[in-house]
């Protein structure tokens, strides 16, 4: 191989290599949110079955998907993001809605 070929074939796999792991950095990824706050999107996926506006979260190592007693009627969207901070609570449900975990929203921020 001659060396233009050469050295036109280690920049291309260099070129390759460096954006692969570029694109991946978990720094770049994730976000720092304040502590004891979580940040989740509002679903109507399960509104056949009673449950009009539930919160679905990324925490931890897996998703959870919370019904919020108190959703302000400002983030009452489908996809809506924002970032809250929550307590569980132990209240009887009221409707007919049997997903997600029961939960009072302390605060909200709006994304």
């Amino acid at each position: 191989m001659s060396g233009k070929v050469q050295m036109t074939v280690i920049c291309f796999l260099g070129i390759i290599l460096f954006s692969c792991g570029h694109r991946y950095r978990k720094s770049e990824v994730t976000t720092e949110l304040p502590e004891g706050y979580v940040h989740g999107k509002v679903i109507t996926t399960f509104a056949e079955e009673g449950c009009d506006f539930l919160i679905e979260a990324n925490e931890g190592e897996g998703q959870k998907i919370y019904e919020a007693i108190n959703l302000p009627d400002n983030l009452k969207k489908e996809g809506q993001e924002f970032t809250f901070k929550f307590h569980k609570i132990r209240a009887q449900r009221t409707g007919s809605c049997r997903r997600g975990i029961y939960i009072y929203l302390d605060d909200t921020k709006m994304k």
